[in-house]
C-alpha cells in the first residue's frame, strides 16, 4: 500500500471478505492497513474496530480489548459499539460477575 486509496481498497475487501475467510486472515489484513498510516481518523477508527472483532472471535481477548480500547477514548462514531465490546468481553471470558457490574452497575 503506498496511498490513502490503497488502503481505502484493502480496508474495505477486508471487510467485505470477513465473513467468508479465517478471522485471523482479517485481522492480520487489518493490521496491514492500520500499519500503513494512510487512512484518516475515521477509517482508521472502522479499521482498528473491527481488527478488535476479529481478535475477539479468534480468542485474542487482551488484543481486543486494547482495540476496543482505543477506539472507545477516540470518542468517534464506534466509540459506543466499542464501549458495548469492552463491557462484553469478561462474558466471553466467563467473568459474569464482572459482566452484571458493568452492563448493570
Amino acid at each position: 500500500m503506498t496511498t490513502a486509496a490503497d488502503a481505502l481498497v484493502e480496508l474495505l475487501a477486508a471487510l467485505a471478505r470477513r465473513q467468508h475467510e479465517h478471522r485471523s486472515i482479517t485481522a492480520s489484513r487489518l493490521t496491514a492497513v492500520i500499519d500503513s498510516g494512510l487512512l484518516p481518523t475515521e477509517l482508521h477508527e472502522m479499521a482498528t474496530y473491527y481488527r478488535a472483532k476479529a481478535h475477539r472471535d479468534i480468542g485474542h481477548s487482551q488484543d481486543s480489548r486494547r482495540g476496543y480500547q482505543q477506539v472507545a477514548d477516540g470518542g468517534g462514531c464506534l466509540a459506543h459499539a466499542a464501549r458495548r465490546g469492552l463491557a462484553q468481553a469478561p462474558r466471553l471470558a466467563g467473568d459474569f460477575p464482572t459482566t452484571f457490574e458493568r452492563t448493570l452497575g
